[in-house]
């Protein structure tokens, strides 16, 4: 994410080694600092490749060929039922929880959804994935409400953990002087990439037909 939108504003996320640069920071500076993750018990996906691929081509396999644009949330529902089949398959070999499976068979039915409603209120070519997507991605953003204190340079900072959709996306800084938003992906989510390209190629497809 490049910016992100919070109370109706949209703000522009500065890179947090840009950041560090410019105000002479240590390479520790970032979202790790204040909030280390703890990975006990998380799922690995460093060696489902295979599977990741064949949900993919289940998932576009059960797209229709011609459905009407009033179809499309009827459709919606089957390929998001079509999707939690084929990842609760696959997940003895990832590990998710049972609530992350669920949360992320909500996630693609919330992208699907959104999109195929602006489909149906559109006339003629299909609305742009990437601003539907960014959109419903800034929708998800807010500022956790614990505080960490960092002291620079005789400066006392307030920064609180920017969070979105997918989890920690960086930092609000509050400086004396400005109030800053960095983008820090340490810990992107390593399906994030692979849920949005299967996404778009989904609502290709619907757009198509």
């Amino acid at each position: 994410m490049r910016a992100i939108i919070l109370n109706g504003q949209s703000y522009s996320l500065v890179p947090i080694r840009t950041f560090r640069a410019l105000r002479n920071l240590p390479q520790s500076f970032g979202v790790s600092l204040f909030e280390p993750k703890d990975y006990t018990g998380l799922a690995a996906l460093d060696q489902v490749g295979a599977d990741l691929q064949s949900l993919r081509e289940s998932v576009l396999a059960s797209v229709p060929i011609t459905p009407s644009r009033m179809e499309l949330p009827f459709v919606v529902d089957r390929l998001q039922e079509a999707f939690e089949v084929e990842l609760r398959t696959i997940n003895p070999r990832i590990g998710l929880r049972e609530p992350e499976v669920e949360f992320a068979v909500a996630g693609f039915g919330d992208v699907c959804r959104t999109w195929a409603y602006a489909l149906i209120r559109g006339r003629g070519a299909a609305p742009d994935f990437v601003s539907v997507y960014m959109d419903w991605m800034n929708a998800s953003v807010r500022i956790s409400s614990q505080e960490h204190v960092y002291t620079r340079h005789g400066e006392t900072w307030h920064v609180h953990i920017l969070n979105a959709i997918y989890g920690r996306i960086g930092l609000e800084v509050k400086m004396p002087s400005e109030i800053l938003y960095l983008a820090d992906s340490i810990y992107a989510c390593p399906v994030e990439g692979f849920m949005a390209t299967l996404l778009q190629e989904v609502a290709e497809r619907l757009g198509g037909a």
